[in-house]
């Protein structure tokens, strides 16, 4: 089985093969064990048969998104995301995390449907 027939059973609440698998790394993650291993993502990924794989979107073009000026931002979605610093011991690396996702508590699909950041 395929990653896309996998991922397609998955989704239609079919019972796969495996669950399909998903890697989020930070950038200065990806350099350390892409150097460490002398790979490339994709060849790293494929070795992990992972089985998602992120694709570059337009960027955004609209009206100014909400800054909350303590390092904190909202995108289109409503999704608050918290900018964060780790000190890696070779310099600090800067990435960003979800610091409240609006549907989180949605009680059921009105909820859902009623939201109003659906772009």
């Amino acid at each position: 089985m395929d990653s896309r027939e996998r991922t397609f059973l998955a989704l239609d609440f079919q019972e796969p093969d495996r669950v399909p698998i998903d890697v989020w790394m930070s950038s200065g993650f990806e350099r350390k064990i892409t150097a460490a291993l002398g790979t490339t993502r994709q060849q790293l990924l494929d070795e992990l048969d992972v089985d998602l794989r992120y694709i570059e979107g337009p960027r955004y073009i609209g009206p100014p998104l909400r800054d909350f000026g303590d390092g904190v931002d909202e995108d289109i979605w409503g999704v608050r995301r918290q900018r964060v610093e780790v000190d890696t011991g070779r310099g600090v690396e800067t990435y960003h995390e979800v610091a409240l996702s609006p549907l989180a508590e949605a009680p059921g699909v009105e909820q859902i449907i009623a939201h109003d950041h659906w772009p």
